[in-house]
């Protein structure tokens, strides 16, 4: 079972290549080249401390934050037209994106009256590229750039004078790319702003303004899902249940139980994993004898193969393993930016003899 593999590679991790394990857990390990210059930010941070209601059975699995480019995103590239580039190696061309959405701060303009503005935002994408896809048709040439295609992905309404977080639909852009996974990984949106009344702008009006300062980068958010929520819960039936008041460690016993076992990533050298710092995965350890303990939770089968081995010495005696296993949730370092995801099966609730 996995909780064996990753016992397996705990003890052994010093002489052991562990891209193996990163691989048979489906983390990608340490991100390469610039993946660790950017901070997490406070969004992505807060939307850890809720994983449990961003992530899980029906939602995403994953939830993926990627900086703005350096010196090539958030610049007004002409009067009301900015433009906002991502690094998004890291989406994976089969997950099932869920939602994406491009957060910007904007801030206020000038001293003027307020002012509504119609702000949309734009996928810009090479033409030679979205035109070997299914979406080409919902594509038009870029006015600007006859090189390049565009596609209105979401519009707003904003007034001129107030400061505040703008959040964007862009699930689109992102499954657009997923379809020429690996000939580009630079994604690049175009927001272009509009008066809604013209007559109501003055002359010296600087109309809507993106800032990029510290703690206010534009971000795209991807939540994502790969299937791993899909795996069903193991139905087997068991007598004798423990129940999760007698789950407790006794070490005066040495039947079948759930045993401490605390695996810290500071001491592994994993310092590209943001949180949690360490996490409490547990074992099973212990005898499987016919004379069970009532505090064990045991299949029929175990009953019958315990005892088979007490009349046939050929026949091993069950195995102490999980009977329950829960999921944990890792925000770390990638290549672009910073990943949040569930991992399945990580921590021991319950152990039963099988």
């Amino acid at each position: 079972m996995l909780w064996c593999f990753i016992l397996y590679c705990l003890q052994s991790v010093l002489g052991s290549d562990e891209q193996e394990l990163f691989q048979r857990l489906g983390i990608p390990g340490p991100p390469k080249g610039q993946g660790r210059k950017s901070e997490p930010s406070t969004f992505m941070m807060e939307l850890y401390k809720q994983h449990n209601r961003v992530l899980g059975q029906g939602m995403a699995t994953s939830v993926s934050s990627f900086p703005p480019l350096e010196n090539s995103s958030g610049e007004e590239i002409s009067d009301n037209r900015w433009r906002f580039s991502f690094g998004i190696s890291d989406i994976d061309s089969m997950e099932r994106i869920i939602q994406s959405r491009l957060r910007v701060y904007k801030s206020k303009g000038s001293k003027q009256k307020e002012t509504q503005y119609r702000v949309n935002v734009f996928h810009v994408v090479e033409a030679e590229l979205i035109l070997k896809t299914s979406r080409s048709m919902e594509y038009l040439i870029s006015p600007y750039n006859s090189s390049m295609m565009v596609k209105l992905l979401d519009t707003q309404k904003l007034e001129s004078r107030q400061n505040h977080w703008v959040s964007f639909d862009v699930a689109d852009a992102i499954r657009a790319h997923q379809e020429f996974y690996g000939a580009s990984n630079i994604i690049v949106f175009e927001v272009m702003c509009t008066p809604v009344n013209p007559i109501d702008v003055a002359a010296s009006s600087r109309g809507i303004r993106f800032t990029k300062s510290r703690g206010k980068q534009s971000t795209l958010i991807v939540y994502s899902d790969d299937g791993s929520n899909d795996v069903e819960e193991d139905g087997r039936d068991a007598r004798n249940s423990a129940s999760s008041k007698d789950r407790g460690y006794d070490p005066s016993q040495t039947y079948c139980q759930r045993r401490e076992l605390f695996i810290d990533f500071s001491r592994l050298g994993w310092d590209w994993i943001i949180g949690p710092p360490g996490f409490d995965a547990f074992m099973c350890s212990g005898e499987c004898t016919l004379n069970f303990s009532a505090k064990q939770k045991i299949t029929n089968h175990a009953y019958l193969q315990s005892y088979m081995e007490s009349k046939h010495k050929n026949i091993p005696k069950p195995c102490c393993s999980p009977t329950k296993l829960s999921p944990l949730t890792l925000i770390y370092y990638t290549n672009d930016g910073v990943k949040m995801k569930a991992y399945q099966q990580m921590r021991v609730e319950e152990c039963g003899c099988e």
